[in-house]
């Protein structure tokens, strides 16, 4: 490897050579800027990430935020933010988990008594698929001391219909970029982000985004907890044409542990 091991927490190197590398992401490890997808419009690295149960579940009864995954696999999420330069949700996760979305790697790695990361902490800018702009002005994203503000992804109607709402976003720092067909032209907005300076995003859900992503996603890592959590939890559901496959097991795959967890990591050749 070209980082000297001693430099690199035993749990981070280990993500690195059985998660990072297998999904094709040897630039992170190494520090260097990952490859452009190209295509008609140039496209960002996508990483879709998500944790789920033994019965497909990737949140609580109702969509309730719980804990799914276990420590190793959960500061392996923390990396993954770290290396990335933008974190991307739907605004129902903002709405209902009123989430920070930065990268809590060395409070995680010390519950593990592991060695704190030998560089600063970078948190990704978060970027919000909101196409009605439906985000809360009060969410922690746009209030918190401790969080990168947000780009937020409007169908251009929407923002024309708001102009206030656009103006006080950008009074608390963050920004609102409309974008055609927000709510259903996944590769133009994500061409967007690239012609912004994004050139790595890590996409965390929730599922309907994630079931739209993952038509682009040039990387798949899945973390499957020990657990089952049944009622009317929600599961991923995916098109039977997705750019994966449907006719067979990913040719890519490939399986490793993290505590009590199960990761699945997977890529595929740009599209």
């Amino acid at each position: 490897m070209d980082m000297a091991a001693e430099k690199t927490p035993p749990l981070l190197d280990r993500i690195c050579r059985e998660v990072l590398e297998p999904a094709g992401m040897a630039w992170a490890h190494r520090r260097e800027a990952p490859p452009a997808i190209e295509g008609p419009a140039p496209l960002p690295w996508i990483t879709a990430t998500w944790a789920q149960s033994l019965d497909a579940r990737l949140a609580g009864p109702g969509g309730k935020t719980i804990a799914i995954s276990g420590g190793e696999s959960f500061a392996m999420t923390h990396y993954i933010r770290h290396i990335h330069d933008a974190i991307l949700v739907g605004v129902g996760t903002v709405r209902n988990d009123n989430p920070r979305l930065n990268a809590r790697i060395n409070s995680l790695l010390e519950a593990l008594k592991e060695p704190a990361l030998g560089e600063p902490v970078r948190n990704p800018r978060p970027v919000i698929l909101d196409a009605s702009f439906a985000i809360p002005l009060d969410c922690h994203l746009l209030t918190h001391r401790e969080t990168v503000r947000p780009w937020v992804v409007v169908d251009p109607a929407a923002a024309t219909a708001a102009p206030d709402k656009v103006r006080a976003i950008e009074a608390l720092g963050g920004r609102v970029l409309a974008v055609a067909n927000a709510r259903t032209d996944v590769r133009g907005i994500f061409a967007r982000l690239y012609a912004e300076g994004l050139r790595s995003v890590m996409v965390e859900g929730g599922v309907v985004v994630l079931s739209h992503v993952l038509e682009i996603a040039t990387a798949v890592i899945v973390t499957v907890a020990p657990r089952f959590i049944g009622g009317d939890a929600p599961r991923l559901v995916v098109s039977g044409n997705t750019a994966w496959g449907s006719d067979g097991p990913l040719a890519s795959a490939r399986w490793t542990t993290l505590g009590s967890d199960t990761v699945l990591v997977a890529s595929r050749p740009p599209q």
